[in-house]
C-alpha cells in the first residue's frame, strides 16, 4: 500500500468516515491537536480547505480545547461542498489577494492567532503566504506550513 493509499484509508476508515475526507496523515492531526492544547490560539487562519474535512476537525478541536469563541478562518479559491460550522469563516479567494489578506487580518485582529498553509505548494506561493500571514502570528503561537509530502500526494 502506498502512503497516499494509506492516508485515504485511514482518513475514510478511522478517522473522518462519516464527513468528507481530510488529506492529513492522523499523526500530522495528532502533532496539531498537541499544538492546539499547548497554545490555545482563540482563530486559526487555515489556508487551503479541499472538502473542508480538517475545517470540521479545526472547528470541534478548537472548540473543545480553548472555548465557543473560538473561530476558524478558512481561505481557498474553491467552497468546499461541506456544510461549514458556525465558528468558520470562509472566504473565498486567493490567499495573497490584498483583500483577502485584509480580511483574515480584521477577523485576527487582537486575537491569538495560528496559521496553517495548505493550499497551492509553489514555493514562490508558499513563500508570499509566509510573508503575508506570519505578522498574524500571535507570540508563542505557530506558521504550520504543510508541505512535507506533496510529492508523495500529488495527484497523477
Amino acid at each position: 500500500m502506498t502512503l497516499r493509499e494509506w492516508i485515504e484509508r485511514s482518513q475514510r476508515e478511522i478517522v473522518f468516515e462519516r464527513v468528507h475526507c481530510a488529506l492529513k496523515n492522523v499523526f500530522d492531526l495528532w502533532v496539531l491537536q498537541e499544538i492546539l492544547w499547548e497554545t490555545k490560539p482563540e482563530v486559526v487562519v487555515e489556508i487551503g480547505v479541499n472538502q473542508g474535512g480538517t475545517t470540521l476537525w479545526l472547528s470541534d478541536t478548537l472548540r473543545n480545547f480553548c472555548g465557543n469563541s473560538a473561530i476558524v478562518i478558512a481561505i481557498d479559491v474553491e467552497r468546499p461542498t461541506t456544510a461549514l460550522p458556525e465558528n468558520v469563516h470562509f472566504l473565498h479567494g486567493d490567499s495573497i489577494a490584498p483583500e483577502t489578506v485584509a480580511e483574515a487580518s480584521r477577523l485576527c485582529a487582537g486575537r491569538q492567532t495560528m496559521v496553517m498553509v495548505d493550499g497551492n505548494h509553489a514555493a514562490a506561493h508558499v513563500l508570499q503566504e509566509l510573508r503575508l500571514y506570519t505578522p498574524l502570528v500571535s507570540e508563542g503561537c505557530y506558521f504550520v506550513a504543510e508541505d512535507g509530502i506533496v510529492d508523495v500526494m500529488a495527484r497523477t
